[in-house]
């Protein structure tokens, strides 16, 4: 290579953008000049022409290691290696598909393996690009990514999938509603009737399927509904498509189907359904008897039966696994025996002569094994054995059909290893045109074609039973992403298969002629995660296809107790700030010393003895000090007097928990002298530790039950300490229950121990927000609200505590006293504006507020008419939640959004969390196009993400890159090593590399020192150097600056010696000699 070859590569591994853009540009030019310029010369034949001497680049030069500047730059993730690829890809001699030395990589696979995505877009808008390179190893670029990242293969089990239909449509077959053709995969997509009053996700979620198979005439799906989930397109005349006897173009439900069907089949001109309690029914043409029953009919009319039937006999007290069907015979089979019906043209089992019409179904004596399928065709019949066999049945005999394992020749000796020594295993066989399919479980596909009658005329004896069964490999398993794991057949030798990493091939006649293979494979293009392939013989071709759904969103809740508990008053500020929150559950210390009991301790009990140890502070503090003020404590507008102790508490919590209370604080006489209110508050005549029990389960919903025996073990000494007596509480808790009704506290105390009660926090706090939904009236409500808050479209009422219990962006308003004193009006009432925002949305965010109800808001939205409103309208509560700092109703939210997430909405919903800042849903959206790379690019769905969101998308796909190769795509392993070796490290006398010094000489002439241009100069350090950089030296006195030492010099500071001092020197005409030349080195 010559050096203009290579000068690219230099100034790309400098950053020198400007000269690479530069010598680029002439190269262009130079280029076009080249392709148009005359042959004939110049205008002077002495003097040669400037473009002879242009030093010409070429743009697809390859370095010492075979790579071209291009395939540098779409491997690195540099952001200002990007440039270099959209200059390149300028460029008009580029070859994009040039492949390196090493690897055997393209471009594409280089941008792939290291996730470069902005690269693989501008790759993949080319029109000379080819997508099915393949390396040395057989990977194409799709292919290497999809080796770098979980999750991109297809699952082997599924229960709903996407169908793509594709080839010839002169028989209705395709589903799509129209007669024309379609040379690729074009998705079947089935309406549902829209109902306001259904779920968001029935309304709005595409019906998918679960099965299909493909007749000659007609098609039957499975579909994902509840009930009539299978629906037919074709021909309808004979009934095969049950009472519609016209041509259906699109997939309709059959009707009279009352079963869910988990399995089909289907003949010329019958179907055949298994339901899901192993009954078989049948409907269609029964000319030859394959229907499993008798029709009777009147004389002359042809024998259909428009309706689905159940297939009786010997079946009726069978259960049946699995169905097949042909033009003239049925089967089906149980966990031990074979049944067939119809026709018998010797592959039914049984003598074609002594029985030539099976009207119901009989058994198969000569299989004693279980069957796991059966591929049935007019004249030959398979059966796959649970030993892995397959028997074939044609004129009368049967045999076991022998699989060629090895493709050497006999007189070969070859190496095999251990696991190619095992016989064939085969998983499944299909059929068409009588054209046998089975696939190995290795992923091995072979075809066989059974004699015909008139073949076996000629033959006698054994030689009768393995005349012309010779099975032919026609895929072998290369790669285990190419293993085959579903086939079908067509008509003149066409094979439809799907591989383990979900790519659809389809083998057809080759067109060039003579001179290679009859038949060759291509992979269909535009559809990806097949798991599921069928055709039928008149060309038609289908796929069901998984697509990696995205994955919810993990998150513990805090429940309206556990935050309503953050705010009971009577906490002092120094006891909340020593203790636990209540939303974790760790037991304490001293808890966990004491965890060796025989009883044990759970979680509940573990929480209660905190909180009882809680109250014995609180009761403790109140008799040395005396002095409660309701200042700071949190909002409080109440005092309960309990004995000589006052406990602050909210007004509106009280109220909401018991109608009694309610009643009490509105003035109304009390029904019992234990509880009066007075002008101090609320007076309630039983022990402060009974009341502070009662007001815990008012706020909390939590019953203390300090007379359990494992808790009152434990706390015994420290109820003592405060006179305090757990049978004496348990009496006063069960007066105060029933005087105040509150059912759940009572059944809750009926026990001796901790026992689950019936939750009622959640039902009044309903209750009270139903308050809120009427149109603001006076703040006299018995409720007291205190809050208006006003939307863009109306106001309502609301309660501080509730609010500031539950939202951090209200509790940093409330907890302010100067915000809230100089805001409250005469009413007792602080209005906030949100008018940018509307009621509609807020209604459900104050909803969880006040109920703690999550996905259940958003189950019903009767107002939205598209998928698209219902997705902007969760977006338009997610932002509201945002703001309110509410994180846990922002992640309900983004799991709604991620049930309506597909391939090609993830792109919009990806911007709208990247707009909202919801890192998590983000993430998962990642996490779902990383699954679904392949498909997305192939469909260029990709292109129109702004940069930004793209870069951030590509460092998604390394960091889910590394996850799966840590060691080669991260330095864990070698920081780990260094760790656990530092002490070695620490012992080793490792020579400090100089690192030269930074400082900028100053330059006269910029002739001398140009000036660098943008992207940074040649001198860079390694990660060594910057890992092992001096510590810079303390600075020297002057005692040590004015010492005579030789070695002084090699301590000072370079940037303290003052620049010399030098007279100007005149300068003096240059001699005669060197006029020419310094003229023109100054030219």
């Amino acid at each position: 290579m010559n050096t203009h070859q290579n000068v690219l590569h230099v100034h790309y591994i400098f950053r020198n953008q400007q000269a690479f853009q530069k010598v680029l540009g002439n190269s262009r030019s130079n280029y076009g000049t080249q392709n148009t310029m005359s042959s004939s010369g110049g205008r002077s034949w002495t003097r040669p022409s400037p473009l002879s001497n242009a030093p010409v680049v070429d743009v697809n030069a390859r370095d010492s290691f075979g790579r071209t500047v291009l395939h540098l730059a779409c491997s690195s993730v540099d952001a200002g290696a990007l440039e270099y690829v959209r200059m390149l890809l300028a460029h008009p001699g580029i070859n994009v598909n040039i492949q390196d030395m090493e690897s055997h990589w393209s471009a594409l696979h280089r941008a792939m393996y290291v996730g470069n995505l902005p690269a693989c877009i501008l790759l993949l808008q080319r029109d000379d690009i080819d997508i099915s390179l393949k390396d040395y190893e057989g990977y194409t670029a799709f292919d290497l990514y999809n080796s770098t990242v979980n999750g991109t293969k297809p699952e082997p089990t599924f229960d709903t999938a996407e169908l793509f239909t594709w080839g010839t449509n002169r028989n209705a077959t395709l589903g799509h509603g129209d007669a024309e053709d379609r040379s690729n995969p074009d998705q079947v997509l089935l309406k549902t009737e829209d109902d306001p009053a259904k779920p968001i996700k029935e309304r709005f979620t595409p019906i998918t399927f679960s099965d299909i198979t493909m007749a000659k005439l007609h098609t039957i799906v499975l579909t994902s509904e509840s009930r009539a989930n299978v629906r037919v397109c074709g021909f309808g005349s004979g009934g095969r498509l049950g009472i519609m006897q016209n041509t259906q173009y699109s997939l309709l439900p059959i009707s009279g189907l009352s079963h869910k069907i988990s399995k089909i089949a289907a003949g010329q001109d019958h179907s055949l359904a298994l339901s899901s309690n192993g009954d078989v029914l049948s409907w269609g043409l029964n000319r030859f008897s394959q229907l499993g029953y008798v029709l009777e009919i009147p004389k002359g009319e042809e024998p259909i039966q428009s309706v689905p039937r159940k297939v009786h006999g010997l079946l009726k007290k069978e259960i049946v696994l699995g169905i097949a069907a042909a033009k003239t015979a049925s089967a089906c089979w149980t966990a031990d025996a074979l049944f067939t019906w119809g026709t018998n043209g010797g592959q039914l089992g049984y003598d074609k002569n002594a029985q030539p019409v099976q009207i119901l179904p009989r058994v198969v004596s000569a299989v004693t094994l279980r069957v796991l399928d059966v591929a049935l065709s007019d004249s030959a019949m398979t059966c796959l054995l649970e030993s892995r066999e397959v028997i074939c049945f044609y004129n009368d005999i049967h045999t076991r059909i022998v699989f060629p394992v090895h493709s050497f020749p006999a007189e070969f000796s070859v190496y095999r290893p251990p696991q190619a020594i095992n016989k064939a295993m085969m998983t499944k066989v299909t059929t068409c045109d009588e054209v046998f399919a089975c696939l190995s479980s290795m992923g091995d596909l072979y075809t066989f074609t059974p004699p015909s009658p008139n073949e076996m005329d000629g033959s006698k004896g054994r030689d009768r039973a393995t005349a012309g069964i010779k099975p032919q490999r026609v895929w072998a398993l290369r790669k285990q992403f190419s293993a085959v794991k579903d086939v079908a057949l067509g008509s003149d030798g066409s094979i439809i298969l799907c591989t383990e990493s979900g790519h659809v091939f389809v083998r057809s006649r080759n067109a060039k002629g003579t001179g290679g293979k009859a038949f060759k494979f291509q992979r269909i293009p535009f559809v990806q995660r097949v798991v599921r392939v069928s055709a039928n013989s008149a060309g038609a071709f289908a796929a069901l296809r998984v697509v990696k759904q995205a994955q919810r969103l993990d998150s513990t809740p805090a429940t309206v107790g556990q935050d309503l508990g953050r705010i009971r008053p009577w906490f002092t500020l120094q006891d909340e700030a020593s203790s636990p929150t209540d939303r974790g559950l760790p037991p304490t210390p001293e808890l966990a010393e004491g965890a060796e009991d025989d009883e044990g301790d759970n979680t509940v009990v573990a929480l209660q003895i905190r909180e009882v140890r809680r109250l014995i502070k609180v009761l403790a503090q109140s008799k040395v000090s005396k002095n409660y003020s309701l200042e700071h404590r949190l909002g409080s507008n109440l005092l309960v007097k309990a004995g000589p102790m006052s406990i602050p508490v909210h007004r509106t919590i009280l109220t909401s928990r018991s109608l009694i209370l309610s009643e009490i604080l509105s003035g109304q006489s009390s029904r019992d002298s234990s509880i009066t209110l007075t002008k101090l508050g609320l007076h309630i005549n039983h022990s402060p530790f009974s009341v502070l029990c009662l007001l815990t389960f008012i706020y909390t919903d939590m019953v203390l039950t300090i007379w359990d025996p494992r808790i009152l073990r434990r706390l015994a000494g420290e109820l003592a300490s405060v006179g305090v007596k757990a049978v004496l509480v348990k009496a006063e808790l069960q007066q105060l229950a029933n005087l105040l009704q509150l059912p759940s506290l009572e059944g809750a105390l009926a026990g001796t121990s901790v026992k689950p009660i019936t939750p009622s926090l959640k039902i009044d706090q309903s209750a009270l927000f139903q308050t809120c939904l009427a149109q603001p009236g006076l703040s006299s409500h018995i409720s007291q609200p205190d809050i208006e808050i006003q939307f863009c479209d109306r106001s309502a009422l609301f309660h501080s505590a509730i609010l500031r219990a539950r939202s951090p962006f209200f509790a940093s308003f409330f907890d302010e006293e100067a915000w809230t004193k100089l805001r409250r009006e005469s009413n007792n009432i602080i209005r906030v504006s949100l008018r940018h925002r509307k009621w509609r949305a807020a209604s459900l965010v104050f909803d969880h507020m006040y109920t703690g109800n999550e996905h259940s808001l958003f189950h019903v939205l009767d107002f939205v008419a598209s998928r698209e409103d219902a997705i902007d309208f969760v977006f338009e509560v997610l932002d509201i939640a945002n703001e309110l700092l509410l994180e846990h109703f922002v992640l309900v939210c983004s799991n709604v959004i991620l049930q309506f997430v597909e391939l090609w909405n993830v792109c919009s919903l990806l911007a709208d969390a990247s707009h909202f800042r919801v890192v998590p849903l983000q993430n998962r959206l990642h996490e779902f196009i990383a699954a679904n790379m392949e498909t997305m690019l192939e469909n260029r769905l990709l292109d129109d993400m702004p940069l930004d969101l793209l870069r951030e998308l590509a460092s998604a796909i390394r960091l889910h890159q590394s996850t799966k190769s840590p060691f080669t795509r991260t330095d864990r392993f070698v920081q780990d090593l260094l760790v656990k070796w530092a002490d070695f490290l620490a012992s080793e006398d490792i020579p400090q590399p100089i690192v030269p010094s930074t400082r900028a000489l100053n330059r006269a002439s910029p002739k001398i020192s140009p000036v660098s241009p943008t992207g940074g100069g040649p001198l860079k350090f390694s990660a060594v150097q910057k890992c092992r950089s001096p510590s810079s030296s303390p600075q020297q006195n002057a005692a040590e600056q004015n010492s005579t030492d030789i070695f002084t010099m090699d301590e000072e500071n370079l940037s303290d010696i003052p620049p010399l001092s030098l007279p100007p020197v005149e300068q003096t005409p240059p001699p005669v000699w060197k006029a020419s030349s310094h003229r023109d080195a100054n030219s």
